[in-house]
């Protein structure tokens, strides 16, 4: 972890996410955009840095619909009220960054960065690019 790393996770410890490759196996399998998977990352991962991986899927499950879910009978057949995870909202303020000690370059290389890895991952899906396991576990910037 680099001092923008720890800097990061110092300052906003309640919103941020280290993205620890073996965490996201858990999605194997899953469809959902990379900005719910760390939202579900942060929510299920415990003070030690475990997962709980059973309670994250669990919810999934709960939550998110999915074609061998079982909300439309619930809805339809038994007429149960259902929550469903459907929208988030994400919103971005540069003033507590800068309160919280972040330059203005610090801001940039965080905006950068992670609109890189946005951009790169959806063109990798777009054009349907599949990784070795090698490639997709052992990157390490």
């Amino acid at each position: 972890m680099n001092s923008l790393d720890r800097k990061i996770q110092q300052s906003f410890p309640g919103e941020s996410v280290n993205k620890i490759p073996r965490r996201y196996r858990v999605f194997a399998g899953i469809n959902l955009p990379s900005f719910i998977k760390d939202w579900l990352i942060k929510k299920f991962t415990y003070d030690n840095g475990d997962l709980d991986t059973e309670g994250l899927l669990s919810f999934i499950d709960k939550h998110i619909p999915h074609k061998k879910s079982n909300i439309k009978s619930k809805l339809r057949t038994h007429r149960e009220e259902v929550n469903i995870l459907t929208r988030f909202i994400v919103e971005n303020d540069i003033d507590i960054l800068r309160q919280s000690g972040f330059s203005d370059e610090e801001i940039l290389n965080i905006n950068l960065i992670t609109c890189y890895f946005n951009f790169v991952n959806r063109i990798a899906l777009g054009l349907g690019v599949t990784f070795s396991k090698e490639e997709l576990f052992g990157y390490n910037y």
